[in-house]
């Protein structure tokens, strides 16, 4: 992970980890902050979504499609609310079909 965070990707939007435990630390330090989605922000990216936890391949596609639906054309400042918004309502959606260790899996990082 700190190899990734060595790397100078200011110009990147948006990383979407659609794998588990892309929130996640190593299981041999379970307290270390540096995982997967925080190095890919330290790097530079403005937003990172990932999941925290093993979620269904159903959810995993679920909640891709509908981040991914909802950023449409966004682009400069709108974009930072949008991709805010996109993880939140596509989170809703999946409330109503999919069981809470699925769509509760999921953080943003950014502004």
């Amino acid at each position: 992970m700190v190899e990734i965070a060595a790397l100078d990707l200011r110009q990147a939007e948006l990383a979407y980890l659609s794998s588990c435990e892309g929130g996640t630390g190593a299981q041999t330090l379970p307290d270390e902050a540096v995982h997967l989605a925080a190095s890919l922000h330290m790097a530079g990216y403005r937003h990172v979504v990932a999941a925290v936890w093993s979620i269904t391949d159903q959810s995993a596609a679920a909640m891709a499609a509908g981040v991914h639906q909802r950023l449409g054309a966004s682009t400069g400042s709108a974009f930072d609310w949008a991709v805010a918004d996109a993880v939140h309502q596509a989170t809703r959606q999946l409330r109503f079909r999919h069981p809470p260790l699925s769509w509760a899996a999921y953080l943003h990082i950014g502004p």
